[in-house]
């Protein structure tokens, strides 16, 4: 594998393969660099407003305002007064990537296991 370089801010790599053992070594390798976030638990709250609430860290001037953008950007804006128990398993996935997206990551890896 050559070396990969992601220096700029919204850089975007793509690492695809048909052999389940490569994505494997990518996500080991990369799993080494830079650990998975354990603060969901993988579990999804049954609110949208405790999922997408704004962490004490957080560099946005206004976190709701940029959580309703993200909801309106990810086509959910409709559906924030349900109980997440009522989203479908694509809604569901959108609002695990919306909510990342909300804390203005250096990097999101995201992970299609099929």
């Amino acid at each position: 594998m050559q070396k990969i370089k992601i220096e700029d801010i919204g850089d975007l790599l793509s690492l695809n393969g048909d052999r389940q053992s490569f994505r494997h070594d990518v996500l080991t390798i990369t799993r080494e660099h830079w650990p998975p976030s354990s603060n969901l638990n993988n579990k999804i709250p049954q609110d949208v407003a405790l999922f997408l609430r704004p962490a004490p860290f957080m560099q946005s001037d206004n976190p709701q305002i940029k959580a309703q953008q993200l909801l309106q950007q990810f086509a959910l804006a409709d559906w924030a007064d349900e109980l997440i128990e009522a989203y479908s398993h694509g809604m569901k996935q959108r609002l695990i990537i919306a909510s990342a997206l909300l804390h203005d990551p250096r990097i999101l890896i995201i992970f299609n296991h099929n």
